[in-house]
């Protein structure tokens, strides 16, 4: 099987590096060619490609920058693109809703498309070339199940076959992650986090109010901040003002995010909007049970009540951010318990307070739940279990 991916490996993001992942597994029996969006390719991306993997720029094929506004253009760049090599059986686009240029001359070829969805169903607006991307395509792959009811939903998308296939663990499960025995009642400062990208979506103000609640309430506990971004200044202002400084830690860019993760007693993941939610999966893979909202993919990266807890969203986002109107917090979010969209709802803190509160205060219950992330992710989440299903769906969607 021959396969072209589009996606943009201008950064080292999380589609970014799951694609050259893919792509490193696939190359073991299969023909892969990129599409970069970009006009780079990342040293991290480009460490995980076969070094004998074609890389075409496509809007600049070859050498020279074509304007999507000229008809045809960007097709006949992409058709002379892929003279002398092998003829592709399926075209993969990650996330991007405007491949209609590649998509035809893909279909030239007699190769097949296929959507593969991480996020771009919230992100983008509906609109005629993007409902026509997806038209054009066989199928989609979704990341969740909630990503398949957001394209129904939100994009009307109904003729077209959908598969949900989650995201996998791409680092090898750590065999030397040690789970002790539960302490009875042990007075000790436990270790609690938030990680990814410090952006609004994020809710980490939540956490951090969540903090100051647990520590009225007489938990010894500390906050750590793993990750970077724009909202730093902000959440150490409310560090400050809550009287916080003493007990959160800032760790900026997390290289070893595995490590980090294994240090903690529970991640917090108070999202405004989460696609999927990865860093939860890496979290169960470390013996780190999680506690995040109710809200798109996020509770279908834990098994509720055993691996961790899933918190009913209710507060309106103007009282637990200062960016209500970021970009990264889209207009509507999938509710599962309704099965429908609805506006963007946080985790009370007061809840996710009692919830935190009530895991640590019984040593057996996370004891168990360490022990069963690990089991679960082990199950459901590996790379080969992931390798071997998007084998199975390009080669079942791909098929003339």
């Amino acid at each position: 099987m021959n396969v072209s991916h589009f996606a943009s490996f201008n950064v080292a993001g999380g589609i970014g590096l799951l694609c050259a992942t893919l792509i490193q597994e696939l190359s073991r029996r299969h023909v892969n060619l990129v599409f970069n969006k970009g006009d780079r390719v990342a040293k991290a991306m480009a460490a995980r490609l076969p070094p004998d993997t074609p890389v075409i720029r496509y809007k600049a094929p070859q050498g020279v920058k074509l304007p999507a506004w000229v008809p045809g253009l960007r097709e006949w760049g992409v058709s002379r693109s892929l003279t002398g090599l092998p003829r592709p059986d399926v075209l993969l686009s990650w996330s991007q809703l405007n491949a209609g240029p590649l998509i035809a001359a893909h279909r030239k070829l007699g190769a097949r498309a296929i959507h593969y969805d991480h996020g771009s169903a919230w992100r983008a607006m509906p609109s005629r070339s993007r409902l026509a991307h997806l038209a054009a395509c066989d199928g989609v792959i979704c990341v969740s199940h909630a990503t398949r009811r957001m394209l129904q939903l939100r994009w009307g998308v109904a003729d077209i076959s959908m598969v949900v296939q989650h995201n996998p663990l791409i680092h090898p499960l750590r065999d030397r992650v040690v789970i002790e025995a539960p302490e009875p009642a042990v007075k000790r400062r436990w270790r609690l986090g938030v990680a990814g990208r410090l952006v609004p979506v994020k809710g980490f103000p939540i956490a951090i109010r969540a903090l100051r609640r647990l520590v009225d309430g007489g938990l010894d506990a500390e906050l750590h901040v793993l990750g970077s971004g724009m909202m730093q200044q902000d959440l150490e202002t409310l560090v400050e003002a809550l009287q916080l400084k003493d007990r959160v830690v800032f760790h900026g860019f997390v290289d070893d995010m595995p490590a980090a993760l294994a240090r903690l007693d529970l991640l917090l993941c108070p999202s405004f909007r989460e696609t999927f939610g990865m860093v939860s999966i890496e979290a169960a893979a470390v013996g780190c049970p999680v506690i995040g909202s109710r809200v798109d993919g996020l509770p279908e990266t834990l098994d509720e009540g055993v691996t961790g807890l899933t918190l009913p969203c209710t507060e309106a986002v103007e009282s637990l951010t200062t960016h209500p109107g970021h970009s990264s917090i889209s207009a509507q979010v999938y509710d599962p318990d309704t099965d429908q969209l609805r506006v963007p709802l946080g985790v009370s803190p007061v809840r996710l307070a009692e919830s935190v509160a009530a895991v640590l205060g019984d040593p057996e219950r996370h004891h168990r739940m360490r022990v069963a992330g690990r089991q679960f992710v082990s199950e459901r989440f590996t790379l080969e279990r992931y390798v071997d299903s998007m084998t199975r769906h390009l080669q079942s969607m791909g098929a003339a």
